[in-house]
């Protein structure tokens, strides 16, 4: 059975798997532009002989980028609903620090030390309002 803390861990969690599928998106579509920026397209100029390019890998290349321009679009605008969400319910928590604490490690993906750093707590007093503002935002917000 998955833990109290790890139903609202993956709950926060979305935003950071956003990002990364948006990242290889926009990898996949650099892939994409660099290998159209290869293709020749028809020579309407010349005549047609057997060995020149037919000019389909290009058009179904451009057909490529425009869909992935159209999912990363799309994926971007679902994200910043995630964001304008996970941001609202963080900071609508009893504690500021719990908002401190889940802000720095879901929003701005930090890791644990690098938040306790940041915002001048021990590792160990870091650990602890992270679990604690878990469990608010697991009670309020998931209900399990």
């Amino acid at each position: 059975m998955e833990s109290r803390h790890n139903v609202a861990k993956r709950e926060l969690g979305k935003l950071r798997m956003q990002r990364r599928y948006i990242d290889r998106l926009r990898l996949q579509r650099a892939q994409v532009e660099a290998d159209i920026s290869l293709l020749k397209g028809i020579r309407y100029d010349r005549d047609k002989v057997q060995t020149s390019p037919d000019g389909e890998s290009f058009s179904r290349g451009v057909i490529e980028l425009m869909e992935l321009e159209t999912e990363i679009a799309d994926r971007v605008v679902e994200y910043e609903m995630t964001l304008t969400e996970m941001v609202r319910r963080v900071h609508s928590l009893s504690r500021p620090e719990y908002a401190d604490v889940l802000y720095k490690l879901y929003i701005e993906d930090k890791t644990l030390m690098q938040a306790a750093e940041e915002i001048g707590y021990s590792y160990e007093a870091m650990c602890r309002i992270h679990g604690r503002a878990l469990e608010e935002y697991r009670i309020k917000y998931i209900g399990q």
